[in-house]
Protein backbone atom coordinates (compact mmCIF):
# COMPACT_ATOMS: atom_id res chain seq x y z
CA UNK A 1 0.00 0.00 0.00
CA UNK A 2 1.30 3.40 -0.90
CA UNK A 3 1.83 6.23 1.50
CA UNK A 4 -1.24 7.91 -0.58
CA UNK A 5 -3.23 4.95 0.10
CA UNK A 6 -2.15 4.83 3.84
CA UNK A 7 -3.11 8.54 4.23
CA UNK A 8 -6.49 8.43 2.62
CA UNK A 9 -7.53 5.59 4.87
CA UNK A 10 -6.84 7.15 8.17
CA UNK A 11 -8.84 10.42 6.64
CA UNK A 12 -12.06 7.93 5.40
CA UNK A 13 -11.64 5.94 8.49
CA UNK A 14 -12.76 9.18 10.54
CA UNK A 15 -15.93 9.04 9.18
CA UNK A 16 -16.46 5.54 10.61
CA UNK A 17 -14.86 6.46 14.00
CA UNK A 18 -16.79 9.58 14.95
CA UNK A 19 -20.18 8.13 14.37
CA UNK A 20 -19.05 4.99 16.25
CA UNK A 21 -18.39 6.84 19.05
CA UNK A 22 -20.21 9.92 19.02
CA UNK A 23 -23.97 8.04 17.03
CA UNK A 24 -26.35 10.57 19.15
CA UNK A 25 -24.69 13.67 16.91
CA UNK A 26 -25.55 11.54 13.70
CA UNK A 27 -28.68 10.08 14.73
CA UNK A 28 -31.62 11.16 12.08
CA UNK A 29 -29.75 14.15 10.63
CA UNK A 30 -28.10 16.11 7.52
CA UNK A 31 -24.04 16.11 7.71
CA UNK A 32 -21.87 18.24 5.87
CA UNK A 33 -18.44 16.50 5.81
CA UNK A 34 -15.54 18.54 5.49
CA UNK A 35 -12.24 16.36 4.35
CA UNK A 36 -9.30 17.61 2.80
CA UNK A 37 -8.34 14.39 1.23
CA UNK A 38 -9.69 13.84 -2.37
CA UNK A 39 -9.02 10.14 -3.11
CA UNK A 40 -11.03 9.59 0.97
CA UNK A 41 -13.85 11.89 -0.04
CA UNK A 42 -14.56 10.48 -3.43
CA UNK A 43 -14.52 6.75 -1.25
CA UNK A 44 -17.14 8.08 0.93
CA UNK A 45 -19.02 9.50 -1.70
CA UNK A 46 -19.01 6.18 -3.60
CA UNK A 47 -19.05 4.11 -0.59
CA UNK A 48 -16.03 1.95 -2.22
CA UNK A 49 -12.42 2.17 -3.34
CA UNK A 50 -10.04 0.32 -4.93
CA UNK A 51 -7.71 -0.61 -2.56
CA UNK A 52 -9.18 -3.31 -0.22
CA UNK A 53 -8.75 -1.39 3.31
CA UNK A 54 -9.97 1.93 1.98
CA UNK A 55 -13.40 -0.38 0.64
CA UNK A 56 -13.81 -1.53 3.62
CA UNK A 57 -14.05 1.72 5.56
CA UNK A 58 -16.16 3.09 2.79
CA UNK A 59 -19.00 0.43 2.62
CA UNK A 60 -18.65 0.71 6.95
CA UNK A 61 -19.28 3.97 6.61
CA UNK A 62 -22.24 3.85 4.26
CA UNK A 63 -24.09 0.78 6.31
CA UNK A 64 -23.02 2.90 9.52
CA UNK A 65 -24.84 6.28 8.36
CA UNK A 66 -27.80 4.43 6.86
CA UNK A 67 -28.24 2.44 10.00
CA UNK A 68 -28.46 5.78 11.74
CA UNK A 69 -30.42 7.76 9.45
CA UNK A 70 -27.86 10.32 8.93
CA UNK A 71 -27.58 11.80 5.46
CA UNK A 72 -24.18 12.90 5.12
CA UNK A 73 -22.85 15.16 2.39
CA UNK A 74 -18.66 15.39 1.98
CA UNK A 75 -17.65 18.55 0.34
CA UNK A 76 -13.40 18.94 0.04
CA UNK A 77 -11.54 21.63 1.63
CA UNK A 78 -7.92 22.57 1.41
CA UNK A 79 -5.95 21.10 4.37
CA UNK A 80 -5.09 24.84 5.56
CA UNK A 81 -8.65 25.70 5.86
CA UNK A 82 -9.73 22.69 7.52
CA UNK A 83 -10.03 23.81 11.06
CA UNK A 84 -9.52 20.06 12.10
CA UNK A 85 -6.79 19.38 10.47
CA UNK A 86 -4.84 20.54 13.63
CA UNK A 87 -6.71 18.64 15.84
CA UNK A 88 -6.41 15.46 13.35
CA UNK A 89 -2.59 15.81 14.55
CA UNK A 90 -2.55 17.94 17.52
CA UNK A 91 -5.90 16.86 19.23
CA UNK A 92 -7.38 18.72 21.77
CA UNK A 93 -4.08 21.08 22.13
CA UNK A 94 -4.33 22.66 18.90
CA UNK A 95 -3.49 26.16 19.33
CA UNK A 96 -6.05 26.98 16.73
CA UNK A 97 -8.66 24.61 18.69
CA UNK A 98 -8.11 25.95 21.71
CA UNK A 99 -8.37 29.46 20.35
CA UNK A 100 -11.69 28.69 19.39
CA UNK A 101 -15.11 28.88 22.19
CA UNK A 102 -15.34 25.32 21.14
CA UNK A 103 -16.09 22.55 23.47
CA UNK A 104 -13.69 19.95 22.71
CA UNK A 105 -13.40 16.58 24.50
CA UNK A 106 -10.64 13.90 24.14
CA UNK A 107 -12.79 10.52 23.95
CA UNK A 108 -9.17 8.62 24.99
CA UNK A 109 -8.40 5.55 23.59
CA UNK A 110 -10.77 3.28 21.71
CA UNK A 111 -11.19 -0.22 21.52
CA UNK A 112 -11.99 -0.64 17.81
CA UNK A 113 -11.29 -4.80 18.35
CA UNK A 114 -15.24 -4.70 17.69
Amino acid sequence: MSAYDRVAGIEAFAAIAAPWTSPELFRDSDVLWWIDNVSAMSSLVRGAARPEDIDSFASIAALQFASLGCRPWYEWVDSKSNPSDGLSREGISDPYALSKDWELTDLGDFDWSE
